[in-house]
């Protein structure tokens, strides 16, 4: 049995958030708050269920990746989904803080990390610098 949802309540929605997370509280908590600035957001478990859910569907505005997922790493889906979509905008959502960054390689990637545990006033102050407007 799958773990995934979608909420995308309008196909023409352009704000849309993918939380990959095997927490379910913490998914539940970083849903709400996107949701709370006008985001629609898809969530999902595994790295499995997300590459079929990008696979299939119209494209993510910005997308907060766990690095320990059941089915594989992080940083290996984050390889993933810049193949499907180089221009996605990924977080890595993490405990490791800056080390998070770090590939099996020892090379930092381009993506922007939100340590864990987060606040509210966190996540807003990174969309802002992903350039998203929020609401007042």
């Amino acid at each position: 049995m799958s773990d995934m949802h979608i909420s995308f309540a309008d196909a023409a929605t352009s704000r849309r958030a993918l939380v990959v997370e095997d927490e379910s509280l913490i998914a539940m908590y970083l849903a709400d708050l996107l949701q709370e600035t006008g985001f629609e957001v898809a969530t999902t478990v595994t790295a499995a269920e997300t590459l079929e859910l990008v696979r299939h569907h119209d494209s993510f505005s910005v997308a907060f990746i766990d690095l320990d997922l059941p089915d594989s790493t992080g940083l290996e889906l984050i390889s993933h989904l810049k193949k499907i979509d180089p221009a996605l905008p990924i977080v890595i959502a993490s405990g490791y803080g800056a080390m998070a960054r770090r590939d099996h390689t020892g090379d930092a990637t381009q993506s922007l990390v939100l340590a864990k545990p987060y606040e509210r006033k966190d996540v807003f102050k990174l969309l802002k610098t992903l350039g998203f407007h929020l609401p007042s």
